[in-house]
């Protein structure tokens, strides 16, 4: 039913389930809260995970799950002791051992978070998304070799695994080896065919060398493959509109919404149209489609980031510092709704985004090239992929 978007129903199915368990079958209890993560019920998921737990305080995909979502919301200090808690009820595995050195990394303690992923792939030489994330750490630091021999190791494991042809196909793109990033594209895509995002990744490569017509082939074929996931118009809209194409890009961006127009996907979809039409002169219209984004998510950063520059452009100072001020006022009430937070835990992930916002910086975010890259976003979504995947 989830697969089918069917997630009302989905829902009560979790629902009959509990109830016949009494509540004490964690499988259950940690499914639906996948599935209200999965559907942007944060607050939702951490109570369903939390009842996963108190089923069975020794359910390891519970922990794990959980510490996975607080890490993807930034809250570090939080999903460390999620997977400590787990590790002192469970016994270890190397999810728990890959997701704190993940978070070793995050916090700059690069040799805990190699000895971490030494522990993972010991633990289970077949777990590709370890060796995959250990080489993805060494790539960041310029240790070219080692994260080959790494990602090398994660597709002997799992010959077919997607997110790592995916990211040694980056690192060599990276590199300046585009001979040999296609190489491992193709590779994926020869081992993946049914595969969008293996598909959409290649076509964004392809326009980043440059290779448009390579490119919408590719996105083409991605659509056709699966036309629910959002990703691929969203990605082939962006690439029509730098290429100054609006009328396909509006196209496009109208069918990612289409698709599903309350999910963050349809979030970025409303911002980047919004972005076009300021762009191209319909400042009414760009207003309108900001508004639609933030009715699904109130500190969307990048949204707010371009309306108040859309307003700047206008000649309307006042009303760009207003809308600075309702943003700020809304982050301040975000924060005093959770007091079960650390308050510095909280803030610090977004603590740049926000200075950057509010003029606090000395760059404007809109200089900053990753709010309009999809190459970013694409990479957000294989990392989310992978840890669903972990779990």
């Amino acid at each position: 039913m989830s697969k089918c978007k069917r997630f009302h129903e989905a829902r009560k199915v979790y629902e009959e389930g509990c109830q016949v368990f009494q509540g004490e079958n964690a499988y259950i209890w940690q499914a639906w809260a996948l599935l209200e993560v999965q559907t942007g019920n944060i607050g939702r998921g951490r109570q369903l995970f939390d009842a996963a737990i108190a089923a069975d305080k020794k359910h390891a995909a519970s922990w794990h799950a959980w510490a996975v979502l607080e890490l993807r919301n930034g809250s570090v200090r939080k999903a460390r002791s999620l997977i400590k808690k787990g590790l002192k009820f469970c016994a270890p595995n190397e999810y728990f051992y890959q997701t704190l050195a993940c978070i070793a990394a995050k916090e700059g303690r690069y040799d805990q978070a190699r000895s971490l992923f030494m522990k993972a792939t010991q633990f289970n030489p077949k777990s590709a998304a370890s060796w995959m994330a250990w080489g993805l750490l060494e790539m960041e630091h310029g240790v070219a070799d080692t994260a080959r021999q790494l990602f090398q190791r994660g597709i002997r494991a799992s010959p077919k695994n997607r997110y790592i042809f995916q990211a040694w196909a980056r690192f060599e793109a990276k590199e300046g080896n585009m001979s040999r990033a296609r190489e491992l594209f193709k590779q994926g895509v020869v081992l993946n065919p049914q595969d969008p995002v293996m598909l959409q990744s290649f076509g964004l490569f392809e326009y980043n060398c440059s290779n448009m017509a390579a490119a919408r082939d590719l996105f083409i074929r991605a659509s056709k493959v699966d036309p629910s996931h959002q990703p691929v118009w969203l990605a082939w809209g962006w690439m029509e509109w730098k290429e100054g194409n609006f009328v396909a890009a509006r196209k496009l961006f109208q069918t990612s919404i289409s698709v599903n127009s309350t999910n963050m996907n349809a979030v970025r979809a409303f911002q980047l149209w919004g972005v076009l039409e300021g762009g191209d002169g319909n400042p009414g219209k760009a207003r309108a489609l900001f508004k639609r984004a933030l009715n699904i998510d109130s500190q969307n950063v990048p949204t707010w980031t371009s309306w108040v520059a859309l307003e700047e452009q206008q000649g309307n100072a006042v009303r760009a510092e207003e809308l600075r001020n309702i943003y700020y006022q809304q982050s301040t009430e975000v924060v005093d709704e959770a007091p079960w937070e650390n308050l510095s835990e909280m803030l610090s992930p977004a603590i740049d985004s926000i200075k950057k916002f509010l003029k606090l910086g000395s760059a404007s975010p809109l200089e900053n090239k990753e709010y309009y890259s999809m190459g970013t976003m694409e990479q957000r979504e294989t990392e989310a992929n992978a840890n669903w995947q972990s779990v």
